[in-house]
């Protein structure tokens, strides 16, 4: 150690120096030197170096607090095998086993990859619980280096976590950030930006619990970005270390403001939405607009002599060939990912191109994506230990726990189908509306009360809840008249063929038409004299 000014004052009477009462140095201090491995750590581990650089150390006693500080464009630097910090202040208590910067000013923490291994803080020859298994989440942070830079205080600080009765003590680590945070991983692309940051984390296993970000929020990552006021990453682990939950909920401001999430060719925003990466399903609610890309087979270019005509007649159902779609609706969207449904409620509207489609309900049918088989006798390569971060090298700071989990392995995961490359995945197989439906295009528009199309199989059926009313198709020809084809209660259509089908001891009928909007919905053909209704 070496400094310009050093003053120590111990209690009076002592026969051999322990901690002083009170201790001072000033003016370009420096501590240096190599830490011998924590309880635990392998035989073989060599020391490692650490270097402390500012210009004023303090020591206080009474409360077994470090206060360490920079000066003016001279920060206090921090430098060992785990990472770097640069701040103006910092204060660590032994007792109370907290870490506080609370002063304002440019903070810089360098977290290196694979910078140590997980482990707890327990009696020499005890075993610690092993490392929490690398997982797939949304937000590795262990991917690679992590930078983090922000401008306001940082507080760290333990809490008991709720535990059975008799049942052994949990503690768990919170990080609080503040102001102007930026957090980037060049490794994985991944950045994060808010205000408030807050991460919390059980010392006993070093497995990430929660993570909560405040004040203009945003992630981006692979192929993903998320925006809003208020973000929620919450974990939970089943008795053997495996994942159970990792829910990512992002909130607006207010319901007048929109949070977006955005991946591939596929954009959502709404007031909340919440997205779960282990079953690789989403919720959006409140009022949501989307555009969505589906996969899919185009239609043909030229369709058989028979289906010609009926494709002209219901050219509406083109929706899901490939093409993209803009949704919106007042209720909510939800995706369930193991299912493969999609389901959006509440005066929904779709349009694609010159088609539009309301209702009061639509359901979208996929099909899950095929798992690639694995290669018979290829074992999985083995996670590597994942790097933490506690007391970054000061001296008499005894490290409680593994220190701060910083996610996975060191390698960046292969990139998977799903919530990251495509919100919704697999191929559309079937589209159903549900409530006044309407399909509308160019030369067309549809009023009934339930439609379902099979893509697949490009077969539909329009009916009406009422067997006594009819589905209506109004039909615009190139001369510039109109025809419209009755169908009471059901109409079935095959889209191969162009046949239409009435239901059983039904009929349809094809009609000039010479109004200007629509009939009533309770119409029927002998009503076409009403020549349309306002």
């Amino acid at each position: 150690m070496t400094c310009t000014h050093l003053c120590m004052q111990y209690p009076a009477g002592g026969a051999t120096p322990g901690f002083p009462e009170y201790a001072e140095a000033l003016g370009q201090v420096r501590i240096g030197g190599a830490k011998a491995a924590p309880a635990g750590a392998p035989k073989d581990r060599p020391p490692q170096p650490f270097r402390i650089d500012c210009q004023r150390i303090y020591y206080d006693g009474r409360y077994d607090a470090v206060t360490l500080e920079g000066v003016g464009n001279s920060p206090l630097e921090i430098v060992d095998e785990v990472g770097e910090l640069h701040t103006p202040k910092c204060v660590i208590s032994r007792r109370d086993q907290t870490l506080s910067m609370p002063t304002w000013g440019q903070k810089r923490l360098v977290i290196r990859p694979g910078a140590m291994q997980m482990l707890s803080q327990k009696p020499e020859g005890t075993r610690p619980q092993d490392p929490a298994p690398a997982s797939e989440t949304l937000l590795d942070l262990g991917a690679g280096e992590l930078e983090i830079e922000w401008y306001g205080q940082f507080a760290r600080r333990l809490a008991a976590l709720p535990v059975p009765t008799g049942a052994p003590e949990r503690i768990s680590e919170v990080l609080a950030i503040d102001g102007d945070v930026v957090i980037r991983q060049k490794a994985r692309g991944l950045l994060i930006q808010g205000q408030h940051l807050s991460v919390e984390r059980d010392t006993a296993t070093g497995r990430l619990q929660r993570m909560d970000g405040q004040g203009a929020v945003l992630v981006r990552m692979e192929g993903m970005q998320v925006v809003g006021e208020k973000l929620t990453a919450g974990l939970r682990y089943d008795g053997t270390g495996a994942m159970v939950e990792n829910i990512l909920t992002v909130r607006s401001a207010g319901p007048a403001q929109r949070a977006t999430v955005a991946t591939g060719d596929m954009a959502i925003a709404g007031p909340e939405f919440a997205i779960d990466a282990l079953n690789k399903s989403f919720r959006a609610a409140n009022g949501v607009v989307a555009r969505v890309t589906l996969p899919g087979a185009q239609k043909p270019d030229k369709l058989p002599d028979a289906a010609a005509g009926g494709s002209a007649m219901m050219p509406g159902f083109a929706l899901g060939a490939g093409g993209r779609l803009n949704l919106q609706c007042d209720g909510d969207l939800l995706f369930d990912g193991p299912a493969g449904l999609l389901r959006i409620t509440k005066n929904v509207l779709v349009y694609q191109d010159k088609m539009r489609i309301v209702a009061d309900e639509m359901y979208l049918k996929l099909d899950a994506p095929k798992a690639e088989p694995q290669t018979p006798g290829k074992e999985e390569a083995k996670p590597k230990p994942r790097m933490g971060v506690t007391g970054l090298g000061v001296p008499g700071m005894p490290r409680q726990g593994p220190g701060i989990p910083m996610g996975q392995p060191d390698a960046a995961p292969p990139r998977k189908e799903g919530l990251g490359s495509g919100m919704f995945s697999g191929t559309p197989r079937s589209v159903e509306c549900l409530g006044r439906v309407e399909i509308i295009t160019d030369t067309q528009v549809v009023q009934c009360d339930h439609v379902f199309y099979d893509m697949v199989e490009d077969r539909a059926f329009l009916k009406t809840t009422d067997p006594e009313h009819w589905v209506q198709i109004y039909i615009g020809e190139d001369s510039g008249a109109s025809r419209m084809l009755w169908a009471q209660h059901r109409l079935d259509y095959d889209g191969k063929s162009g046949r239409f089908t009435p239901a059983d001891g039904k009929s349809y009928l094809l009609t000039p038409y010479a109004g200007v909007v629509p009939l009533p919905r309770d119409a029927a053909p002998k009503d076409l004299s009403r020549k349309g209704t306002p």
